[in-house]
């Protein structure tokens, strides 16, 4: 008896084709990660959900603001001497 190789590799590679965006996403830790999972599982039997979940997965993450608090300096335990006095 001979083990046939086809009929266990051809879905293996197409389940991994099916699930490349989020694989993609995975990899590169995206913060939408579970997003682009949902948007594959439901709308990636189409061309057009799977090639739009493959895009933001590859597409880079909005770079994240450095938000200013409004406390004084003096409060996040630093002191500012003033250079004029």
């Amino acid at each position: 008896m001979e083990l046939e190789v086809a009929p266990i590799i051809i879905p293996l590679l197409l389940l991994t084709l099916y699930f490349l965006p989020t694989i993609i996403a995975a990899v590169r830790s995206k913060c939408s990660r579970q997003s682009i999972l949902t948007l594959n599982l439901l709308l990636g039997w189409t061309v057009f959900g799977w090639a739009f979940a493959l895009l933001c997965a590859l597409l880079p993450s909005p770079a994240r603001e450095h938000r200013q608090t409004s406390q004084p300096m003096a409060f996040r335990g630093i002191t500012v001497t003033d250079p004029g006095r």
